[in-house]
């Protein structure tokens, strides 16, 4: 690849939007939406998020040590099932959030609902849906057709709804919208989150620390490591 080409990839944006429109988690610089893994002498290097990293055995372990905690590290409650949310055949993701906060009242609908702050003037999604103890959980579909990318820009955004809300300031923003559409669980919120849910469904076979796509798993341990410092469990929920 030359230069001007990795600079262009750089620099141009790119944006995701849903079926009505509306942005999904704002855009990011071309380069990280593209994922590679090729051989290198006698080593094998993978390109996420517009670098390259080393695949070595230690780092391949720690990949799988974390992946399996986040998936045995369930919240108490469980979501019910994705087809159970429309008669129609494969309901799309609104749908689905759609469903839970109608069948469910601890969990608050907040998909397509934007925080301004001072770092995110366009607007982020904190969550799809505010769980029952302040959980920010944000929900995805995936399959082997939509491949990793889906749920790598997933993990991308808890990482930075959560990090974004340690500020005080934009905590106070994410309050008042939730205050919004409900003002007693405004006044029970806290200080942070209490935990970043990733809840996954996989439409066309099981979803197991195996099953998840490799990109993926680098994506989701990059927001475990960097949560956890800030002292937020990450979990990966799987939706039956």
């Amino acid at each position: 690849m030359k230069v001007a080409e990795i600079t262009s990839l750089r620099a141009g944006r790119i944006g995701g939007y849903d079926e009505q429109g509306q942005t999904v988690g704002g855009d990011v610089p071309a380069l990280h939406w593209i994922a590679a893994e090729v051989a290198y002498g006698e080593t094998r290097c993978v390109l996420l998020d517009g670098d390259w990293y080393e695949l070595g055995d230690e780092y391949i372990r720690h990949v799988q040590a974390v992946t399996e905690r986040a998936f045995a590290h369930a919240p108490e409650w469980a979501l019910p099932a994705w087809n159970d949310s429309s008669c129609e055949p494969s309901p799309n993701e609104d749908t689905y959030n759609r469903y839970v906060a109608r069948m469910d009242p601890r969990f608050l609908l907040m998909d397509k609902n934007l925080v301004f702050t001072r770092a995110h003037r366009r607007g982020f999604e904190a969550c799809d849906l505010l769980g029952p103890d302040n959980e920010l959980v944000h929900v995805k579909r995936t399959s082997a057709r939509t491949g990793s990318s889906p749920l790598s820009h997933l993990f991308a955004q808890g990482l930075v709804a959560a990090e974004t809300l340690t500020d005080p300031r934009a905590w106070q923003d994410f309050t008042a919208l939730v205050a919004d559409r409900s003002p007693e669980r405004a006044a029970r919120l806290g200080h942070r989150p209490s935990a970043i849910v990733y809840a996954i469904h996989r439409s066309d076979r099981a979803l197991t620390p195996d099953t998840l796509f490799t990109f993926a798993r680098s994506a989701l341990v990059s927001a475990w490591v960097t949560l956890t410092t800030y002292g937020i469990p990450v979990y990966v929920h799987v939706i039956p």
